[in-house]
């Protein structure tokens, strides 16, 4: 998780550069459009449609001009080089998404939607990244500040090496104590959409950050290079989505949180946990001080998440990451080929872990504080009152799997029940190491379930 300041100067003078990006940018003949992006009235003076050309009156007028409240952008490549504002109900629209290409100049934002609500923006191409430099950074390729109800859609979007692609910043406010207010208060940003997009940045920054907003929805984009951010964010969907080869993590749902949804997507290859739910660490209690130490308080339970029927293949550290949430459901996700662990739980209440597929975990054992504790599932610190049922866990014969279920036993993990899990493959410590004590323990399973033997099951896939 990267800086997320509210903010937008801090912000983005926060920001390092950062190296890497694929050569495959969009295409257009830049060199004979060299003026920027401008408009035509289409029709009668108080129609309400404009047609965007080369030449004609600018965007900027044009978004400005309340008798235009339908863009239109014909085909072409656009040279931007000062960042388009939106500042009113509005919807803009290319003539496809593969040949409308905004191209961002001259250092700056491409495309902020700012204090406002009811945009759409869809079927172009923003590119952030091709006139990117250290010299002359690029920003946001597109933003949304203090806004509501405004849609991102069916676009080509490519970042530059110095900030998020796509930013749904949430409402105003100043970064620390006040950023945390606004969660808790419930004042953010709602109803916002980002739905059928494909976003490119190679980065350690977030690619997608979507925060401080409420009943928002991130649904079936492709994410190539970096993750996924949920910061700070409450009955939100993150549903549908490809993020592939990811610098950082694939989704990341930043504590506090609550209320979120993350069903269905596939997250391949990234470098660190594929899904990660955990405490921010933006937004501490002494940003001078040497150990910084977060503002939300390491007792804080993140209520409500949801983590269910999602794909995540060859991970570089664990397939996902659940810490400081209470009732969360983590169910029906397939998990193949994570480095360490395949389901890792830290300072979790009420956990259910259930129908989970986890197969071949712990390929690695580069991390000796965590490959020696390699288990499909594993309760860490304060793991509390879980259940863990059902699930299917298989080990590879050629890699470092200690446990196919690990509870770890000193004194902090409580009440945690394991049943009925399908266990496979060769493991170099117990299968189930889980000490009966503290109220954990393993029960039988039930006739309903079918022929079993003992208390888990075994037998082919």
């Amino acid at each position: 998780m990267n800086m997320k300041k509210l903010h937008y100067l801090v912000l983005v003078l926060a920001l390092l550069p950062i190296i890497g990006i694929a050569s495959n940018v969009p295409t257009g003949d830049a060199s004979s459009t060299t003026s920027v992006l401008s408009a035509t009235n289409s029709s009668s003076e108080n129609s309400n449609s404009c047609n965007v050309t080369i030449s004609g009156l600018s965007l900027a007028d044009a978004i400005t001009d309340n008798t235009c409240n339908e863009i239109y952008i014909e085909n072409g490549t656009y040279l931007i080089e000062n960042t388009i504002d939106i500042k009113r109900p509005i919807h803009i629209s290319g003539e496809s998404k593969e040949n409308t290409i905004l191209q961002k100049i001259g250092g700056g934002s491409l495309l902020l939607v700012i204090r406002t609500q009811d945009v759409i923006v869809e079927k172009l191409t923003l590119d952030a990244y091709t006139n990117d430099s250290d010299d002359d950074p690029i920003y946001e390729a597109f933003g949304v500040f203090g806004s509501n109800n405004c849609t991102l859609l069916d676009c080509l979007i490519y970042g530059s090496n110095h900030m998020f692609a796509v930013f749904f910043a949430g409402p105003y406010v100043d970064a620390g104590k006040p950023t945390i207010d606004a969660f808790e208060a419930g004042d953010l940003d709602s109803g916002n959409v980002m739905e059928g997009n494909y976003v490119r940045e190679y980065s350690k920054l977030d690619i997608v950050s979507f925060s401080l907003q409420k009943n928002g929805v991130v649904r079936n984009n492709v994410v190539e290079g970096g993750v996924i951010s949920f910061f700070m964010t409450r009955d939100s969907e993150c549903i549908g989505n490809r993020i592939e080869n990811s610098m950082t993590q694939g989704i990341f749902v930043s504590v506090p949180a609550d209320q979120n949804l993350i069903l269905n997507n596939t997250v391949i290859n990234s470098a660190a946990a594929r899904i990660k739910v955990a405490i921010q660490v933006d937004h501490v209690v002494d940003p001078d001080a040497d150990h910084k130490v977060s503002l939300t308080p390491t007792s804080y339970r993140a209520k409500g998440i949801v983590i269910n029927k999602n794909r995540i293949q060859s991970s570089n550290f664990f397939g996902i990451e659940m810490t400081n949430t209470v009732k969360a459901k983590v169910e029906s996700n397939s998990i193949l080929n994570s480095a360490l662990s395949g389901i890792y739980l830290l300072r979790v209440d009420e956990t259910t872990l259930s129908k989970n597929s986890i197969l071949h975990f712990g390929k690695e054992c580069f991390d000796e504080n965590f490959s020696k504790f390699n288990a499909g599932i594993w309760g860490d610190y304060k793991t509390k009152s879980s259940d863990i049922s059902f699930n299917k866990i298989i080990a590879s014969n050629k890699v470092c799997a200690v446990n196919a279920i690990r509870i770890n036993n000193d004194g902090t993990q409580v009440n945690n029940k394991v049943k009925c899990n399908k266990i496979l493959g060769k493991y170099e410590g117990d299968e189930i190491d889980v000490t009966e004590s503290s109220g954990n323990k393993m029960e039988e399973c039930d006739d309903r379930h079918g022929k079993t033997r003992g208390k888990h099951l075994r037998g082919t896939p």
